[in-house]
Parts: structure tokens; sequence; C-alpha cells
């Protein structure tokens, strides 16, 4: 293929705009990246998760601003498929629990 007479270079993958695209079309690493990234934010947020002084539904907000943003970003590039779907929403739900379990226990320490 070529652009104005310049060959252009056949690659397998590429990144563009911090997601990651394959020549055959396959997703799965550009999400497991970014889920990844949202668990290595929801980490980094512990203190919140933990604090007795933000309500549950202030959590959950950031929860959805923070960490939930960073993990999704890029999405509408994404081919969706059953299994990558039920990965996706197995980290939604995970990072739920986590921010409810703590939540709960920060309630139960009172």
């Amino acid at each position: 293929m070529s652009l104005s007479g310049e060959v252009l270079e056949e690659v397998k993958s590429f990144v563009y705009l911090g997601s990651i695209f394959t020549r055959d079309g396959n997703c799965t690493q550009d999400i497991r990246k970014r889920l990844a990234m949202g668990r290595s934010t929801m980490q980094s947020l512990s203190s919140v998760w933990k604090s007795k002084d933000i309500s549950t539904t202030t959590k959950f907000r950031l929860l959805k601003a923070l960490v939930w943003s960073v993990a999704i970003y890029g999405s509408k590039g994404w081919t969706h498929r059953s299994k990558k779907e039920k990965y996706i929403e197995a980290f939604r739900n995970v990072m739920l629990q986590k921010a409810i379990k703590n939540s709960v226990n920060a309630t139960q320490d009172e």
C-alpha cells in the first residue's frame, strides 16, 4: 500500500491515542491494559474507599468518574464479543464490590 508514492509499512499492531489496534481487530490486549489501569487507579484511591468521612454516594460517583472512565477510555474502538463483555462486566462488579465493602466496613467500625 502506498500514499503519495511512498510505500507504507504494514504492522501487526499500533498504538493510537493510547489504544492498541491490531491488524485482525482483536482488542483483548487493549481491554486488559485499560482494565489494569483502572485497577491501579482503584488501588491508588484506597484511602478514599476506606474513609468514613466520604458518603457511599460520593464514593460511587468517584468510582464512576475516576476509575471507570480510565478503564473504558477508548472503548468505542473495541470490537465487543460476549467473552470480552463478560470480562469488562466482571471488572466493573469487582470494583463496585470493593467500594461497597470498604464503605460497609467503615460504617461498622463506628
